[in-house]
Order: structure tokens, then sequence, then C-alpha cells
């Protein structure tokens, strides 16, 4: 399953390929947590395509050292609410709460 995933979305065949690209991209490892092996980025958030734009390949490889995982400093997405899709019509509950297609609150500057 692993290797057909990877060869099809992503033209890798190895796990550690990818891996490999993931961190060159800048995306972090989530190291204790309900997420624990997962990586995640700042700017690769669901429905927020426009943001992924953004995302930039390192130039060189494996140049410095690379900083130990700070469990402090990793995010925890259990305990983040849920951001609407950019393009997806509100539900009445955000639509009740004044929440505008950005996520933020209507009003608020």
């Amino acid at each position: 399953f692993e290797k057909q995933l990877l060869e099809r979305f992503f033209g890798v065949t190895k796990k550690s390929s990818f891996q490999r690209q993931l961190n060159m991209y800048g995306f972090k490892r989530i190291t204790q947590g309900n997420d624990a092996g997962s990586y995640y980025h700042e700017l690769f958030l669901r429905g927020k395509v426009f943001l992924a734009y953004q995302i930039r390949r390192t130039r060189i490889k494996g140049e410095g050292a690379r900083a130990k995982a700070n469990p402090t400093q990793e995010p925890n997405f259990w305990a983040m609410r849920w951001l609407p899709d950019r393009d997806a019509p509100l539900s009445v509950g955000e639509e009740a709460a004044g929440i505008n297609q950005e996520g933020s609150v209507l009003g608020a500057h």
C-alpha cells in the first residue's frame, strides 16, 4: 500500500525519500501526542490551497545541523477549532457565530 501510494502521488517508492522531501519543503515531524509520527507545515491546511503556493523547497540540503525536536513547541491539532474551507458555504453555526470565509470573526479588525 505504502509503495503504491507514494509512487502514484509523489513519484518516489521509498518512505525515506518521501520523508527527506517533506523535510526539504519545511514540514516538521510531531514527536508526541495523538499525531506522533505525522508531519505538518504551517502553510499546508485543508481547504486553504492558496497558502500552499507559498511553500518553497530549500535549495541546499544537508546544510547546517537540524534543530532537535522540541515537543513543547509542537501544535496540538486536537485542541484547535476546525477552519472552514475557503470556498465552502458557511454552516448555520458559523453564520450564527459571525465567522467569515477566512475563519475570522465578522466585524473584527
